[in-house]
């Protein structure tokens, strides 16, 4: 299950513990099964039920779901998993949602200077409580010290090309050096074609594991074992096997907004290694034990020195409370309580203080947004967009 999909389920089952009404439709006409909140066939069914009360809409990316809201005559808050897009700012301009909550506050940069940005708040994925683990801080003994795990969707949304292509130059590098890949390209979709190796596309597959296997001989002589997907319980054992998470391997900003993975092989005492990118900094480099890369070039050197340097187990029990305590499932639900009954021009006031970096490009939409000029912005960045197109020069 995707983390996604998971939180969602976190959330739904702690607020229903708590004493709240809580109803959840699959709008894409999936079924839930085994969880304590009521479950709806059809969008008129859940209509009846939720009556004034608040809908929350799980969102990512499937906006034409937007018009079977609007029939149903539902204003949602648009919980978002991804990048905040032109149509939800469409949407919050034209009043058909109540308000935006997303996962980080990188995501809730891209539409900071929008005249509704106060209807734009932030609250943090949870944590699973499986991976807080039941024995407090008691330390791990790490069975591979140069261990490196890289869970999820094999394929390059989440830089797992850059990772194959790394792993010939760590290899080489430290011949004991281990990787093992759990994820499978059947994460998001059951029926997903696969190729011989069982993890990834078949174009995936030969462009980027194949070249190892006729280099080294074999995977095994590589170092790499293909473990495929894995429950929750072998995933969290080969957490405290290893002494290396991998994330996401892509320098740009398209792709992680909160990575729930990252957080939880913090949580089992793994340092993290990703590019810093996109939310990462944020939601798992504040430790200060995550390596986080800035260029690519420097990613072979920062991938040999996580797997050669040992872990400090003072630092790694620090970064294990601090994860726990800020993705805690109850405080996290306590956030979303508060949400559920609060006037959505509270909801960037609920966010708290500001945790992602303040560069420029937050003091110009900050600013942009006290003086209500947002649109001047999106004016502009329109037009640099439509010079792209037609091939013409871009305003400087």
């Amino acid at each position: 299950m995707s983390g996604t999909h998971s939180t969602s389920l976190l959330i739904a089952d702690g607020l229903a513990q708590r004493g709240w009404e809580v109803g959840m439709l699959i709008l894409d006409g999936g079924r839930l099964t085994e969880t304590s909140v009521e479950t709806f066939n059809d969008i008129a069914q859940a209509r009846s039920w939720l009556g004034n009360n608040r809908a929350v809409w799980c969102y990512q990316g499937n906006a034409g779901i937007m018009e079977k809201l609007r029939q149903a005559q539902i204003r949602p808050v648009v919980w978002s998993h991804i990048d905040l897009s032109s149509e939800i700012s469409d949407w919050l301009d034209q009043d058909w949602i109540t308000g935006v909550v997303t996962v980080s506050d990188f995501c809730r940069l891209a539409l900071l200077h929008h005249s509704g940005h106060r209807r734009i708040g932030r609250i943090y994925n949870p944590l699973n409580p499986f991976y807080a683990g039941e024995n407090g801080t008691q330390s791990i003994v790490r069975a591979h010290p140069r261990q490196a795990v890289f869970p999820g969707y094999v394929g390059e949304t989440k830089g797992a090309h850059h990772l194959f292509q790394c792993w010939r130059h760590v290899r080489r590098a430290l011949p004991d050096a281990r990787l093992v890949v759990a994820g499978s390209a059947k994460l998001y979709r059951e029926d997903a074609s696969v190729g011989p190796f069982g993890v990834a596309s078949p174009e995936f597959e030969r462009r980027y594991i194949s070249p190892l296997m006729q280099e080294f001989g074999s995977l095994a002589q590589a170092g790499i074992h293909l473990a495929g997907l894995l429950s929750p319980v072998e995933l969290r054992s080969l957490y405290q096997q290893s002494s290396l998470g991998v994330i996401n391997l892509n320098a740009h900003n398209a792709t992680e907004t909160f990575s729930c993975s990252g957080v939880e092989m913090a949580a089992c005492g793994l340092r993290v290694l990703s590019m810093a990118s996109a939310a990462l900094p944020e939601t798992v480099g504040f430790t200060g034990n995550a390596v986080l890369v800035a260029q690519p070039a420097q990613l072979v050197p920062a991938f040999v020195n996580a797997l050669n340097q040992p872990l400090d187990p003072k630092n790694i029990e620090t970064q294990k409370q601090q994860i726990r305590n800020r993705y805690r499932l109850s405080r996290i639900v306590d956030d979303w309580e508060e949400l559920l009954i609060a006037h959505a021009d509270r909801f960037c006031d609920l966010a708290g203080p500001w945790q992602y970096k303040k560069n420029f490009r937050y003091l110009v939409k900050i600013t942009l947004a006290r003086i209500h000029a947002g649109r001047l912005l999106d004016g502009f960045l329109e037009l640099r967009r439509a010079l792209i197109r037609t091939g013409g020069d871009t305003p400087s």
